[in-house]
């Protein structure tokens, strides 16, 4: 099961980082500045540590 788990994770931590990396990819031919992308860029990085900081949460039962 945890194995699982931990596949499932990882799968998502690779999509998710793929998925950044197009989705700033548009962004700069889009011709957004770099201080907006560079926003973006770290309301992304808060998410994912929120993600990472909930799994670790739920798997130690608190």
């Amino acid at each position: 099961m945890n194995i699982i788990l931990n596949v499932c994770k990882y799968f998502f931590i690779s999509a998710a980082i793929i998925t950044a990396y197009f989705w700033c990819d548009e962004m700069l031919k889009n011709g957004l500045s770099q201080k907006k992308l560079y926003i973006y860029a770290k309301a992304f990085l808060i998410f994912l540590i929120l993600i990472f900081v909930a799994n670790g949460w739920r798997s130690h039962g608190i």
